[in-house]
């Protein structure tokens, strides 16, 4: 495992302290902690981002539009079988709220 210096403000490293002694955990498993969530957080926004990008060009082009329909009919019976298996009682309304719209 490789090892880095940090320099953090006085108020931001009092309160990681105070997290450590309360959680029992140390401050490195802290700091571990919160950039893995944070990197995580920020690939799945740049994702988030780049899918919401595409969606948007879909739903302009009409030619890729009706492609994209179509694959989302052909996996319609998937999704139907995945929700039936959820036990949940919900009912999917792909048709009328469709993720390229």
């Amino acid at each position: 495992m490789s090892s880095f210096n940090v320099r953090l403000p006085e108020d931001l490293e009092q309160r990681l302290s105070l997290e450590s002694q309360l959680t029992h955990r140390s401050r490195s498993e802290l700091a571990r902690e919160a950039i893995r969530e944070y990197l995580t957080r920020m690939e799945r926004d740049r994702f988030m981002e780049r899918l919401s990008r595409s969606a948007r060009v879909i739903g302009q082009d009409s030619a890729l539009r009706q492609e994209a329909e179509a694959m989302a009919e052909t996996f319609r019976p998937l999704e139907e079988e995945a929700s039936d298996s959820t036990g949940d009682g919900s009912s999917d309304n792909a048709g009328e709220d469709a993720w390229w719209r």
